[in-house]
């Protein structure tokens, strides 16, 4: 009859190490973990601090910080932002989510929760917003951000407290923002992309324009030394105008329901009285549609102010150059518009 034999000594002996490793990561995980949670938490808190320095506060109800143990995910309830250099505009929302991964610690994911409201404090007026689905992003490079998106989903916004408010909605809506690139590019110039699909304005009073779908890639010149330290938005304004900042739009896309097409490039800046100057090379598709059809007198004095015929996209277009002097927007001899003064 054969004995059973005890398991070796040094066979226990692995399971004791094995288990006292596992333990030991696990603790020293949880330390790490802490350790880069603290560190994400004050790098947040010091661009806070920067923001609130030059007039833009923003602050949490409660906030905490989760995620353990593969992520860290602070939580902002009731967020609230404050603007000093638009002027004290006012932002506030539901919550607030900011999520970073262990391995990518200087990229945060962001999540917004509606509805929020908006207050304008030039003329008091406060504004409802609603969405779908938002979700934005911050890179950071050691303290600088180094790139911002927000995307947002059947955004609805209107004035509140208004039987027939005016109103703006997008079915789509994309904003980035990034350092410029490029061989020109100067340390205080801004690349700014925007998109906006099924895009409707409403003036409340029942002349809506037909959905638009609007892209601009640009390059602020000079934008950022301009806004560091501008307490209002009249003061970045002449700041920016001072620094001979300008926005470059490099291209532009505008479609207004299936028939008008419009595309260009241009150049635009402020003049020493907060009035736009530059212009904007185009090609226009289809503004007869816009303006009432052919045979139309509207339809046929807009084609006669265009340029010589072109192309764009495959359609018959014209071209057309905007320009804008002391505010004045001129399409070839005559003056289509007025704008005042940014400050």
């Amino acid at each position: 009859m054969s004995e059973t034999r005890p398991a070796p000594r040094n066979a226990t002996m692995r399971y004791v190490v094995l288990a006292a490793l596992l333990v030991a990561v696990a603790v020293g995980w949880t330390v790490a973990w802490n350790f880069l949670a603290g560190r994400a938490d004050a790098r947040l808190q010091r661009h806070l601090a920067r923001l609130a320095e030059h007039g833009t506060v923003f602050t949490c109800a409660e906030r905490s910080i989760a995620g353990y143990p593969f992520r860290f995910e602070v939580d902002c309830a009731k967020p609230r932002l404050v603007v000093a250099r638009a002027g004290d505009i006012e932002f506030a929302a539901e919550r607030l989510r900011l999520v970073g991964m262990i391995w990518q610690p200087l990229k945060l994911v962001s999540f917004l929760d509606g509805p929020a409201t908006l207050r304008d404090p030039a003329t008091g007026a406060l504004y409802d917003a609603t969405w779908t689905a938002t979700e934005g992003s911050i890179g950071f490079a050691t303290l600088n951000i180094d790139r911002a998106s927000a995307v947002f989903d059947d955004l609805a916004i209107a004035e509140s407290g208004v039987e027939r408010p005016a109103r703006l909605a997008a079915r789509h809506l994309e904003f980035h923002g990034r350092p410029a690139a490029g061989p020109d590019a100067g340390p205080e110039d801004v690349d700014l992309a925007l998109t906006a699909e099924e895009l409707v304005l409403s003036d409340g009073a029942g002349h809506d324009l037909p959905p638009l779908a609007l892209s601009a890639d640009t390059t602020a010149r000079n934008v950022l030394g301009a806004a560091i330290g501008a307490r209002r938005q009249s003061d970045f304004l002449k700041r920016w105008q001072a620094a001979d900042g300008a926005l470059e739009i490099v291209a532009a896309r505008l479609a207004v329901g299936s028939g008008f097409l419009a595309a260009g490039t241009g150049r635009l800046r402020l003049d020493g009285s907060g009035r736009l100057v530059g212009n904007i090379d185009a090609n226009i598709a289809g503004i007869e549609k816009l303006l009432g059809g052919n045979g139309n007198i509207l339809a046929t004095l807009g084609t006669a102010l265009l340029g010589p015929a072109s192309e764009l996209e495959g359609r018959p277009a014209r071209a057309a150059k905007l320009r804008f002097d002391a505010g004045r927007v001129n399409l070839g001899p005559l003056t289509i518009s007025e704008l005042p003064p940014l400050y």
